[in-house]
């Protein structure tokens, strides 16, 4: 990895962290940029040279711990629709449920469509209708599991979902 990559890596995770850190003691908009790159000892500059808003340290952060949740379960699915990709993503949330805490609680569910928009979209449109069909179905899902205190094992989830995805 060349220095310049490493450097963006390293100001990327600094603060990703930090947000994870302040977010657990103060609201999501009770706290500025400012004080976000301050907890991250980096510059507004660095802040703005890779975000443009602190929404998108929260979906940046998400992507790094989806794709580590991929590479740690060796999942290469390229097909963000499928069943699949839906059982290792309640999995994942399962997994990281002490971050979906702090994410709700941070009222930070309304970052979840601008995740849809940059990384689920494709060109083909009805494949965005059923991509937005099953990745909003599935969000919803998670996020009442959420809302009941994570009662129910993953796999009950998961039948749900295969449920669904069944040819009746």
């Amino acid at each position: 990895m060349s220095v310049s990559r490493q450097n963006k890596a390293v100001i990327m995770n600094s603060l990703e962290n930090s947000l994870c850190s302040l977010m657990k003691v103060k609201q999501f908009g009770g706290f500025s940029i400012r004080e976000l790159c301050k907890a991250a000892g980096v510059g507004r500059s660095s802040f703005y040279r890779y975000y443009a808003s602190k929404e998108d340290v929260v979906i940046s952060l998400l992507m790094r711990k989806w794709y580590a949740y991929c590479k740690l379960h060796n999942y290469q699915e390229k097909n963000l629709v499928s069943f699949q990709s839906a059982v290792h993503f309640i999995h994942y949330y399962y997994e990281e449920r002490e971050f979906f805490d702090v994410f709700y609680k941070n009222k930070l569910d309304r970052v979840y469509p601008m995740l849809f928009e940059r990384y689920i979209r494709d060109e083909n449109p009805l494949d965005n209708y059923r991509a937005s069909f099953l990745g909003n179905g599935v969000y919803g899902m998670l996020k009442e599991w959420w809302e009941c205190g994570f009662k129910e094992p993953p796999e009950v989830l998961i039948g749900v979902v295969e449920t669904l995805f069944s040819e009746r």
